[in-house]
């Protein structure tokens, strides 16, 4: 029974022994295998670090307005006679847009002209026999008050009569009428909008904060997703004297240069409010920083180490265009991996290829 159970033990180490003096020779031909392997070179595009001029600017949201637009309203009640325009039509100052019946308002002055005639003349007679001492100064000034007043209820009755008319305030473009012919109204009516399309402006908001960076005659972009983000040029011409109290927020306008006169008011818009320039500023792309919860760092090749990359923690400041303003940690002249990092760490070897990936392809090739 004893020699039975030994010689088990014996059958069970040899083949335990076996195993593991396979597997020890497996892993050590391949160990040695790995040792020999050549060492991992991998591809990435670089950039040279260069110094550049950065432009400090803001962005906001704002909103299309015309220099000259409102929305004509009537002054008088009454029953619209005459419409003189069509919708969309080009009107000049002054010309007329609609009209109030009027004949209660024409009669009246016909009536007063009539007595004009009669007063006028004894006016004018009395005022010769004044002069000749045939008539008494309180004669005379009777005449003359008579005179004048009637000449004012004339014009005030004319005033009356020119608001039975609703007139273009300014040169510009009328929208869709809002009144027809026999339709009453009163006083507040809305007639029509009315806007001058050469002369547009751009009204936004920043925070109080920009208040000393932002002047008269500064100059912003505009872009307008209406027209897929088609810049415009503008200039700052007007700041709010107040800051908002409630949002804190100051409120700026600029005019907008629209040869095309494409711009409508109420359309909205980004602006970059260009700041200072600054001169000799490291700008990268943002693809050569990689981000993490420890902060943000790039990988830096040293040409004399057998391009083996560093890793660089680094500093940076605004980002705008895909491209980031480092305030610290990289200086001119150094070569900083901008695509190929996800496989690289401390002392990796890195190869220089020429790469378009990163590049935005003109238009996407259909599947």
């Amino acid at each position: 029974m004893k020699k039975a159970i030994l010689g088990l033990i014996v059958v069970v180490g040899s083949l335990f022994g076996t195993v593991l003096g396979h597997n020890y020779f497996k892993i050590t031909g391949m160990m040695d295998k790995m040792a020999n392997m050549p060492e991992p070179v991998y591809p990435v595009t670089v950039q040279t670090v260069e110094s550049k001029v950065w432009q400090e600017s803001v962005s906001s949201v704002g909103v299309v307005e015309a220099e000259h637009g409102v929305t004509v309203t009537t002054e008088m009640s009454g029953v619209v006679s005459d419409v003189f325009f069509e919708s969309g039509q080009s009107v000049k100052q002054g010309q007329k847009l609609i009209a109030l019946e009027s004949m209660s308002e024409r009669v009246e002055i016909l009536g007063q002209r009539s007595r004009m005639t009669v007063v006028e003349s004894k006016y004018k007679r009395y005022k010769e026999l004044f002069q000749k001492g045939v008539v008494s100064l309180e004669a005379f000034e009777q005449s003359r008050s008579d005179f004048e007043t009637l000449s004012a209820d004339i014009a005030k009755l004319e005033s009356k009569l020119n608001r039975r008319f609703v007139r273009a305030p300014f040169d510009g473009v009328v929208g869709i009428k809002n009144v027809k012919v026999g339709e009453y109204v009163t006083p507040g009516t809305k007639v029509v909008r009315i806007e001058e399309l050469e002369d547009m402006n751009y009204r936004f908001t920043l925070p109080q904060r920009f208040i000393s960076d932002i002047y008269i005659g500064q100059s912003l972009m505009v872009e307008l997703p209406a027209f897929d983000n088609k810049p415009f040029a503008g200039v700052v011409t007007a700041i709010e004297p107040a800051v908002d109290v409630g949002a804190g927020l100051i409120a700026v306008e600029a005019d907008v240069i629209d040869d095309s006169m494409m711009l409508r008011s109420g359309m909205y818009g980004r602006s970059e409010l260009y700041l200072e320039a600054i001169e000799d500023q490291i700008v990268l792309p943002q693809t050569a920083v990689v981000y993490s919860l420890y902060g943000e760092r790039v990988f830096v090749v040293d040409a004399e180490n057998d391009n083996r990359v560093e890793v660089r923690e680094v500093t940076l400041g605004a980002r705008k265009d895909g491209s980031v303003r480092v305030l610290d940690g990289l200086k001119p002249g150094e070569t900083i991996v901008t695509t190929g990092q996800v496989r690289l760490s401390a002392g990796a070897k890195v190869k220089v290829v020429e790469s378009s990936a990163t590049e935005s392809p003109e238009e996407l090739k259909a599947l």
